[in-house]
């Protein structure tokens, strides 16, 4: 079971990701999200229990954000800012 403090790390940067997304920045949406996915592979990689099924969370809320995100791409976001 994945600790609450951990949990509430997890709604807190999902937030901050669609809120980024929605304020016009997907790049930093993802990135926010890439950033939790790395902490939890850290956690695994130190031993934590819980860590895997954060992981999970994460990878599961990348995918669902690259799906209602993916128009325009992040590599149209890219060419734009260019």
């Amino acid at each position: 079971m994945i600790p609450k403090p951990e949990m509430r790390l997890l709604a807190e940067t999902v937030s901050e990701a669609f809120t980024a997304s929605a304020e016009g920045n997907r790049r930093r949406g993802k990135a926010i999200l890439e950033e939790g996915l790395r902490r939890a592979a850290a956690a695994r990689e130190q031993g934590e229990e819980w860590a895997a099924e954060l992981e999970e969370h994460y990878r599961r809320t990348l995918g669902s954000y690259g799906e209602e995100h993916s128009a325009p791409s992040f590599e149209e976001d890219a060419l734009r800012a260019a």
